[in-house]
């Protein structure tokens, strides 16, 4: 059973805190504070059009229904990143890590990222690639799979 994403962004956060919380102040980073706000700002210029282009072309955003998708989205921010919602996810979750100044945060992102990968974006890979054949294929050769 598959967890949405968006939950899973949150348990990520959720263990970025803890282990924040419970962490050495040597682990700290100074400095990384501002830069938060520039990695939320990012995300939130992924994911908003993102969602749009999707609602635009009127194709599903449901993640587990990817076999549902009447077109391939390869246009705007799909032309840099194959997935920019979760790519908007992950960037979250750097801007997270550096409000909080704590270095094992980023070590929790690259989780997040190597679970996505296994977990949800395979699969809606494999369902793209059966109903999108050769189309899909082209894309992947041309656009990377997070950045």
């Amino acid at each position: 059973m598959r967890i949405p994403p968006p939950i899973v962004t949150l348990v990520f956060a959720a263990v970025i805190i803890a282990v924040d919380f419970y962490s050495p102040s040597w682990i700290k980073m100074a400095g990384l504070f501002w830069f938060s706000f520039a990695f939320f700002f990012l995300a939130v210029v992924l994911l908003l059009p993102a969602v749009i282009q999707f609602v635009h072309s009127k194709t599903t955003v449901n993640p587990y229904t990817p076999q549902k998708s009447t077109v391939l989205v390869s246009a705007g921010v799909y032309r840099f990143s194959r997935n920019p919602m979760y790519l908007g996810m992950a960037l979250c979750l750097v801007a997270l890590a550096s409000f909080l100044e704590n270095l094992f945060g980023y070590l929790l992102v690259c989780g997040f990222v190597g679970y996505m990968t296994h977990f949800q974006i395979r699969f809606e890979e494999d369902a793209l690639q059966a109903r999108f054949g050769q189309e899909f294929q082209d894309y992947c050769g041309r656009v990377r799979r997070w950045l």
